[in-house]
């Protein structure tokens, strides 16, 4: 509990150093990638909480709530196997020879969802991974690392936080932004990459724990490892000549 108000106090009294100050956006950040930042904050749309500059991709799986959605595509694939197989068995007498009824429920009841299986099996991000760029991730996104604030969200933030005492700075926010249907947005690939063993919750680390190690040591972001070094050392400093230019 004490933990939990020390965490609450430092997120507010950082937010309140952001509102009293004059810039327009405020990144908390250990170490900003700016070039990225800044093209990637020409692509949102004015009006939104924060641009996330990491998240873990453990949470994107396949989650409870796309089960109706992915039953349907499995049994409309299956139905829709079944009508083309009837149909070339109706039009074409080499296809009749070949597709027999008893080729056909296997084709239909063994392999298709053997293959639905598989998909499963090869995870979300694999088969259907975040498009380069900017993304909509007004779910499932963690944590309180490397989120980009327009100013004018401070007082709010500042006021939700003081308001609600206890919480973590990232539950918080995503409660803020769910009951008031703030937008979000995150980086892909993450640009910032989370390295630490120790996390401000509760330890839970041990034999019960993921792979026997705790919550922080889990977290990462595998598109981070996408970013290519030269490529970002060049942007780095195209964007530091195209400053010295302005002034």
């Amino acid at each position: 509990m004490l933990l939990m108000k020390r965490a609450t106090r430092e997120y507010t009294q950082l937010a309140t150093q952001i509102g009293i100050s004059t810039t327009r956006l405020t990144a908390y950040l250990a170490l900003g990638i700016l070039a990225e930042t800044k093209s990637a904050l020409r692509k949102t749309s004015q009006d939104f909480l924060y641009l996330r500059l990491f998240y873990t991709e453990a949470f994107f799986g396949w989650n409870g709530e796309d089960w109706p959605i992915n039953t349907f595509w499995s049994l409309a694939t299956i139905a829709g196997l079944a009508l083309t197989t009837d149909w070339a068995r109706s039009t074409s007498p080499a296809a009749k020879r070949v597709l027999t009824p008893y080729l056909t429920i296997i084709l239909c009841f063994i392999l298709v969802p053997w293959s639905v299986l598989l998909v499963i099996a090869a995870e979300r991000l694999t088969v259907s991974p975040l498009a380069t760029g900017v993304n909509e991730m007004n779910d499932f996104g963690c944590c309180a690392q490397g989120l980009v604030f327009p100013r004018h969200k401070a007082d709010d933030l500042i006021q939700w936080f003081e308001k609600s005492h206890i919480g973590f700075a990232d539950s918080l926010t995503e409660q803020y932004a769910n009951d008031r249907g703030e937008q979000r947005w995150a980086l892909t690939p993450s640009v910032l990459q989370h390295i630490g063993a120790k996390s401000s919750k509760a330890d839970d680390s041990g034999p019960a724990a993921k792979h026997q190690k705790s919550v922080a040591e889990t977290i990462w972001n595998s598109a981070f490892e996408l970013n290519n070094a030269k490529v970002l050392r060049l942007e780095h400093e195209r964007a530091a000549l195209n400053a010295v230019a302005i002034r």
